[in-house]
């Protein structure tokens, strides 16, 4: 007679081997609106102006963040880029540099004014190049997707570069925060510097269904876009990726899993079960709770993207972004008043 007994926690870990596919999940593709669009005339029609764009792209999902739309918009402006909330992300400097040889990209922390502070050397350095000098100062236009920290970005900078505390900008959590693209903000007096700020624009089009959970993951839409369950499911699918030993939950759960519901239900169980008052398990709940933990750094360090896929994503992009088409002249006569900022 055989006895069957319950595998340990070590052995299901010396067993474990995560998940090499995703399974595909019936999730929109889009999440393109009118005040994006809106969003691009106002930039396009403000472009004349603008010597510099910072364009923001979060180092958590640095490839699906990424938003041809902007380069298409501003035409030849010399642009910067900024991988943002380099705190919460794996992304290396020394990938970064592959990816962008004529050095044009850094790794930054939004909130940090060590971070900002190299930004505002290179408007300073390009100022100074400029001859003549710009009669009313120069100008930056900061743009990048939802959620990945503009606002955060220009109140460290405005402080960073005048001193001035108060906020400029809204900041929060979740898309949406900034609607409209701002009045000219002051960010250095000697030379005179300015920057707008610009509501985060959505891709008309995204490439398939995982860059829509990464982005859904990184707050660059509402939660109501994506299931929280399915955000959550494909953030362990990328963990057990790197963290094959299950580490970044292990104090949820003591073995690695590839089963989600076996997680959540453990989350639930320790973090939300506790503080309600009737009612019975809510797989959504701890979902969500699982993804914020994620967003505040607090459920690893780990890319929602294949880095390896970066040249790739260009072409799928820009196949994407042929498909879309914005006659300027006509988005003007349709608003029929001229924009004011």
């Amino acid at each position: 007679m055989s006895i069957k007994r319950n595998l340990s926690s070590a052995e299901i870990t010396a067993a474990f081997k995560p998940r090499l596919d995703f399974p595909k999940y019936n999730v929109t593709l889009a999440n393109f609106h009118g005040h994006h669009r809106v969003a691009l005339q106002k930039m396009r029609s403000l472009a004349p102006q603008v010597n510099l764009v910072v364009e923001i792209r979060d180092s958590r999902a640095p490839i699906s963040t990424r938003n041809g739309l902007f380069a298409r918009v501003m035409g030849d402006i010399p642009r910067l880029i900024l991988y943002s909330k380099r705190d919460l992300s794996s992304l290396k400097q020394e990938t970064i540099q592959k990816w962008h040889p004529d050095g044009n990209a850094l790794s930054v922390d939004c909130n940090s004014y060590s971070d900002v502070r190299k930004v505002l050397r290179i408007a300073k350095s390009m100022h100074a190049n400029v001859t003549p000098a710009p009669p009313l100062g120069s100008h930056l236009l900061v743009t990048g997707m939802p959620n990945v920290g503009k606002s955060t970005f220009l109140n460290t900078l405005r402080t960073a570069g005048t001193s001035i505390k108060k906020k400029a900008a809204p900041t929060g959590g979740m898309a949406g925060v900034t609607r409209s693209i701002s009045n000219e903000i002051k960010i250095s007096s000697n030379p005179p510097i300015y920057i707008f700020d610009t509501p985060g624009v959505f891709v008309p089009h995204v490439k398939d269904e995982r860059t829509m959970i990464a982005l859904a993951i990184t707050g660059a839409m509402r939660t109501s876009i994506v299931e929280p369950e399915i955000q959550a499911d494909y953030l362990l699918y990328r963990l057990n990726l790197v963290h094959p030993d299950g580490k970044p939950y292990r104090s949820f759960l003591p073995h690695p899993t590839n089963n989600i519901e076996e997680l959540l239900e453990a989350i639930w169980k320790q973090k939300l079960k506790p503080k309600q008052r009737g009612g019975g398990y809510n797989p959504t709940g701890a979902a969500a709770f699982w993804v914020d933990q994620y967003r505040q750094g607090r459920a690893g360090k780990v890319s929602l993207d294949n880095l390896d896929e970066f040249e790739s994503a260009s072409a799928i992009e820009e196949k994407l972004l042929d498909d879309f088409e914005m006659d300027f002249d006509e988005e003007a006569r349709r608003w029929k008043q001229p924009f004011l900022f």
